[in-house]
């Protein structure tokens, strides 16, 4: 009896899972999560029922592995920028010129579409926390950077570094949602990314070198 290799079955599992979750993304990022039958899914993926599975119980537990596969590629990428750099400001910058790109590569709908994306998995009944507060690890992240800048003498220090994380996050969605639908602007914010630092830098007294 030929021996089994246990590290090549489960490599080939992992494999398979991959291509389960990326052809699910192009489904759902096309036609919607409510839109997208568990047929679709599977026919995406070139599988047979028992071979799909035997990865995912359900539709929801494939779409809440897009959303947390894709946000932690996607900040591993724009993450990667921002280890280029000492400064908090800097870091801030690096990660903000990356984020159209990233979002654009990652999760075709954006950031606004993956939260919308996300709303219609809880109504599903989905409670993984990737799924209930996906944009939660930006603020915390931004947050940090704010009071590393600070820290650091690049931002005045009256300033709420949580407060001014929610802002920039939050107007980083709301342009990037109105720009989605405004046929007169290529920009993904509606405006280019170095003008939207520049304005969140002012308000929350951010010294940036642009």
């Amino acid at each position: 009896m030929t021996p089994v290799n246990a590290q090549a079955v489960t490599e080939k599992g992992g494999e398979t899972r991959q291509r389960i979750i990326d052809a699910a993304a192009d489904c759902f990022m096309q036609r919607g999560y409510a839109g997208t039958s568990m047929s679709d899914l599977i026919a995406a993926a070139g599988l047979t029922k028992g071979g799909f599975y035997f990865h995912f119980a359900s539709k929801r537990d494939v779409a809440v592995e897009v959303v947390r596969t894709r946000q932690e590629a996607m900040r591993a990428e724009v993450f990667a920028t921002a280890g280029e750099h000492d400064r908090a400001a800097d870091q801030i910058v690096a990660m903000v010129r990356a984020l159209p790109g990233a979002i654009q590569s990652k999760m075709g709908g954006g950031v606004a579409g993956l939260e919308r994306f996300c709303k219609d998995l809880v109504l599903a009944g989905a409670d993984d926390p990737a799924v209930v507060q996906p944009l939660r690890p930006w603020v915390d992240t931004t947050e940090q950077l704010f009071r590393r800048a600070q820290e650091q003498g690049d931002m005045t220090k009256d300033v709420d570094a949580r407060t001014a994380a929610v802002l920039a996050v939050g107007t980083f969605c709301g342009l990037e949602d109105l720009a989605r639908g405004n046929p007169d602007t290529s920009e993904a914010l509606g405006m280019t990314v170095d003008e939207y630092l520049t304005f969140i830098a002012r308000a929350v007294g951010l010294s940036l070198d642009l």
